[in-house]
């Protein structure tokens, strides 16, 4: 395969066996000649698949370069995909609109490709991006968001839980539709994502959640309402709380249990005074079907991490967990809602280390 070729430019390279109903034995090896001839990259078994892919090569002259393939014993045959794209991505693959708070659930087939999803975003808001492995998969995606002007504003890899990656309200400049690209990290695994965005500033409004226990817990914080308390039947020794607007939301203390009740659109907001070095640890566990996504906000306002769906060990459902190390002493934010908004009941479990 023939191409033209720019001095100072970088390309991404590479072939992909297609498995089909027939019997596939390909194993593809390939190299690539600059316009000299000599031999400038060659590649097999990227990542230990049968796929070969050369990333970020840089062409140091201007003139045609050629791409050669062949199966690394000489005997394979069968169907196979070749792509030649600039920068780190071999090519983009469109995925479509991305519906605002609504997630969506796709996969990354084939080493060196990059799924490209559009939004539409008004000039001024906040977007907030998680791209999370699902079910099990072992990519590790990173996320990219792109202005409609080409300008990358935000990009990510690691930011988010269990190494997912997340963008916390990056503003938009512009009004427009904007792409979110995701790949995987260095183009070394493939699988399954899911893809949630939403516009922060058009989020409901949180609503501090006062809270008082009925029975102790604990190291538990504790305060009085004014108003009247939210009572259910919980068995003994679980605290209930009280979500009543009069009261004040007390600081959280090392550790302990406390049970919260929300309605619709409404949103916890805890705060809880840390030190540098300490490391906090947070579990929502929701009660009759109560779907959390649970935030740590740093003292200045920056998400830290947003989690939800995220499960303990082997077992995946859809209470949230994280752990978050402290760099900077202050007070963080606790905050916990409904995933779609919905109400429920839950318990926030934490311990300070």
């Amino acid at each position: 395969f023939s191409f033209v070729g720019y001095a100072e430019s970088f390309i991404t390279f590479g072939v992909s066996r297609v498995d089909n109903d027939r019997e596939t034995t390909l194993d593809p090896y390939i190299w690539l000649q600059a316009p000299s001839g000599e031999t400038i990259a060659e590649a097999d078994d990227h990542a230990d698949s049968d796929d070969a892919l050369v990333i970020h090569l840089p062409l140091e002259a201007t003139g045609v370069y050629t791409l050669f393939l062949n199966s690394s014993d000489n005997q394979g045959v069968g169907p196979y995909r070749v792509a030649i794209g600039e920068g780190f991505i071999r090519y983009d693959v469109d995925q479509g609109g991305a519906a605002h708070d609504q997630p969506l659930i796709a996969s990354i087939a084939d080493y060196g490709v990059r799924d490209v999803w559009t939004i539409d975003v008004e000039s001024g808001d906040l977007i907030s991006i998680s791209v999370e492995a699902w079910d099990e998969s072992p990519l590790d995606p990173m996320v990219e968001l792109v202005a409609p002007t080409g300008e990358t504003l935000a990009f990510d890899d690691d930011s988010g839980a269990g190494g997912n990656a997340f963008l916390s309200s990056i503003p938009a400049p512009v009004t427009g539709t904007y792409r979110i690209h995701i790949a995987a990290y260095s183009h070394a695994s493939l699988g399954s994502y899911r893809l949630w965005w939403r516009r922060d500033n058009l989020f409901p409004t949180p609503t501090a959640a006062p809270a008082t226990a009925t029975s102790p817990v604990s190291n538990s914080a504790t305060v009085t309402p004014t108003g009247t308390p939210f009572t259910i039947d919980i068995p003994t020794g679980t605290p209930i709380i009280a979500t009543t607007e009069s009261s004040p939301t007390p600081i959280l203390s090392s550790s302990g249990s406390l049970l919260f009740d929300l309605l619709e659109g409404e949103q916890l907001v805890q705060p809880i005074e840390l030190d540098a070095g300490q490391q906090l640890n947070i579990f929502v566990e929701g009660h009759w079907g109560f779907d959390g996504v649970l935030e740590i906000v740093a003292p200045g306002g920056q998400v830290l991490q947003r989690v939800d769906d995220i499960g303990f060990g082997e077992t995946f459902d859809i209470n949230p967990r994280l752990v978050q190390d402290i760099a900077t002493s202050g007070r963080y934010t606790i905050r916990v809602y409904g995933y779609e908004n919905s109400g429920g009941t839950f318990t926030l479990h934490w311990l300070i280390r």
